[in-house]
C-alpha cells in the first residue's frame, strides 16, 4: 500500500518555517475563508456554531499538520486523524457523512493555504515549484488513502 513519501525536503523545511514563524492563526483564517468560498458544506461537519471555536480547531489542526510535515510524518498524521474520526474520537467533528471527496477537498484547500504563504518563505521560483511538486506528491497519497478508506467503509 502507498503510505510513505521519501524526500520531501523542501516541504519539510517550509513547514518548519511556518511553525517557527507562528503563521497557523493566519493560515487557519485563510483556510476557513477558502472553504466558505469554494466548498461551504465542509464546515457543516463541525458541530459547534461558535466561530472562535472553529478557528481554534483549524489552528490546532494546521499546527499538527505542519509539525507532522516538518518531521516527515504527514501521511502518519492523516492516518491518525482518519482513525480518530472512524472511532468518533474527534468530538468537534460530525463524521457520519464524511466522505472521501470531503477529505480530498479539505486537503486541496490546505494546499492552497500553504501556497499562499510561500512568497513569504522564499522569492526563488525554483523553491516554489519544488514545494508545489512535493505538495502534489503528498496530496496524491492522501487521495489514495481517502479513496481506500471510503472503499473500506462502503464494502464493510
Amino acid at each position: 500500500m502507498l503510505s510513505k513519501i521519501d524526500n520531501l525536503k523542501n516541504l519539510k523545511e517550509y513547514a518548519s518555517y511556518l511553525l517557527q514563524n507562528k503563521r497557523s492563526e493566519e493560515m487557519a483564517l485563510l483556510n476557513i475563508e477558502l472553504i466558505r468560498k469554494n466548498y461551504p458544506p465542509l464546515l457543516n461537519f463541525f458541530i459547534t456554531s461558535d466561530e472562535q471555536e472553529i478557528q481554534n480547531i483549524f489552528k490546532k489542526s494546521l499546527e499538527n499538520f505542519l509539525k507532522d510535515l516538518s518531521q516527515e510524518k504527514g501521511v502518519d498524521g492523516f492516518t491518525r486523524a482518519a482513525d480518530m474520526a472512524k472511532q468518533k474520537k474527534l468530538s468537534y467533528l460530525n463524521d457520519n457523512r464524511l466522505a472521501a471527496q470531503d477529505i480530498i477537498i479539505g486537503y486541496t484547500i490546505r494546499k492552497q493555504v500553504l501556497l499562499h504563504f510561500i512568497k513569504d518563505y522564499s522569492s526563488d521560483p525554483y523553491v516554489h515549484i519544488a514545494i508545489s511538486h512535493e505538495l502534489d506528491a503528498f496530496l496524491f497519497i492522501v487521495q489514495k488513502l481517502a479513496a481506500d478508506m471510503y472503499s473500506e467503509k462502503v464494502l464493510h
